[in-house]
């Protein structure tokens, strides 16, 4: 059975400052898991890592979302990601954020 999240080898560095250094983490699937820590400890990175909004530092880090690699664009059907700090414009009405996320997409909306 594919794991619903593998991590192996996994190392994470900002100017020589170690942020993850070498996770290994398996999370079956049809199963609970959370990521808890102090401000700083790597949360944020993870999840940032685990969406390939960032890159390891290390070239043998392998990350896996239901056996598909997190830097294949399929890879994020399976994953859903609101930041902390999600910041849209003011100007912007709710209908016209959803037109613009769904053309970085080739997606149309239907009201």
């Amino acid at each position: 059975m594919t794991s619903a999240l593998s991590i192996s080898n996994l190392s994470y560095s900002v100017s020589s400052v170690e942020i993850l250094k070498i996770l290994n983490l398996e999370v079956p699937q049809q199963s609970y898991f959370a990521i808890a820590g102090v401000n700083g400890a790597g949360k944020s990175t993870l999840i940032k890592l685990i969406l390939d909004l960032i890159r390891p530092s290390n070239n043998q880090s392998d990350i896996q979302v239901l056996g598909v690699n997190s830097q294949d664009r399929r890879c994020r059907d399976a994953v859903a990601y609101l930041p902390e700090k999600f910041d849209v414009k003011r100007n912007v009405t709710g209908w016209q954020y959803l037109q613009f996320i769904a053309s970085i997409y080739g997606e149309r909306l239907d009201k």
